[in-house]
């Protein structure tokens, strides 16, 4: 039951593409051209050495039908989400490869310019899958714009087990469907790297099919320093061929101070200088005796005021009276 599924999805899905309108890629002039994605991918493989991607009948076919189908429906979705087969089952049916075929789908839609789709929208794992993966062989790409302005870009990588691509015809039961559209390879020039000038400063050329990532990872230098040294938009920088991108600026000269002499000073002779001492007078207690009322205290500080001389003689004279008393009193007797 589960194979019938399968095989009921994988034959709407061939079904839908063949009743599709034919692609017309030089009919439309999109910001961004399906082979311009082609360009940036073999780029980016270019970057990371791997050869590039041959551009394939079938899969252009496929990867256009795709971009239309979802401009028809106005969503930006992988049609396997929305009841399709799957990429693989898509290519296969069309006539991709001659065993196995292995493919993976890339979309992006918008109505600008995707100047560097890969670093803008594609860096995760596996959007990077037709870049960094050697065993992708063949490419195709399509663009379809619906009545809003919107356009819807697809681009499918493959690779088969019996190693060919297509043979150039789609599988198609259905009589008079559309042939393939016409397909173009694309020049691509890997980076070579420009010799700096005298002053130390890396000047690169653009060459065809060269992006910046490219440009940054032949040089060895970060994305965003290309962006700042040019003036460029991060993100959405557009480059042309023919354009000179500053890759690194020379080393500023470093200007050395020049030494100056400068005179010293006379020494100083130190003088000596005789400074007069300063008489500071200094306070001297007198005591001050201040009379107050006479009184006994009074009379005995004057007693020892007295000249001691006189204090003498009069006790001399008392004992001399006293001693005149006793020897009187004696001759009465």
């Amino acid at each position: 039951m589960k194979f019938l599924y399968r095989g009921v999805i994988a034959l709407a899905a061939v079904l839908t593409l063949l009743w599709t309108p034919s692609p017309a890629l030089a009919q439309e002039d999109y910001p961004t051209s399906p082979y311009d994605l082609i360009a940036q991918t073999n780029a980016y493989r270019g970057s990371y050495g791997n050869p590039p991607l041959e551009t394939d009948a079938v899969l252009m076919y496929t990867a256009q039908a795709t971009a239309e189908i979802m401009a028809s429906l106005q969503t930006c979705a992988h049609i396997r989400d929305l009841g399709y087969g799957g990429v693989e089952e898509r290519v296969r049916a069309a006539g991709y490869g001659s065993g196995t075929a292995f493919a993976t789908e890339n979309i992006v839609c918008g109505r600008g310019e995707f100047a560097d789709v890969y670093a803008s929208y594609w860096a995760d794992f596996d959007h990077m899958r037709p870049v960094e993966n050697p065993a992708y062989q063949h490419v195709g790409a399509g663009a379809a714009r619906d009545s809003n302005g919107m356009v819807y870009y697809v681009l499918h990588a493959a690779y088969s087990s019996g190693g060919g691509g297509s043979s150039g015809t789609v599988k198609t039961p259905v009589p008079g469907t559309p042939g393939l559209p016409t397909v173009t390879r694309e020049v691509i020039m890997l980076v070579q790297t420009a010799t700096s000038q005298a002053d130390g400063t890396l000047v690169h050329v653009v060459q065809p099919g060269q992006t910046l990532i490219m440009i940054a990872n032949a040089y060895k230098v970060e994305l965003n320093s290309l962006y700042q040294l040019n003036n460029l938009p991060p993100g959405n920088a557009v480059i042309y061929v023919g354009q000179k991108l500053l890759v690194k600026i020379g080393p500023t000269p470093t200007i050395s101070p020049t030494a100056t002499e400068t005179p010293l000073p006379p020494t100083l002779t130190p003088t000596r200088t005789l400074v007069p001492p300063t008489l500071t007078p200094s306070l001297t207690a007198t005591l001050t005796v201040t009379p107050t009322a006479d009184n006994v205290f009074s009379r005995v500080a004057n007693f020892q005021n007295m000249n001691r001389r006189g204090f003498g003689i009069g006790i001399i004279v008392v004992c001399a009276l006293g001693l005149a008393a006793v020897l009187l009193s004696l001759f009465k007797k």
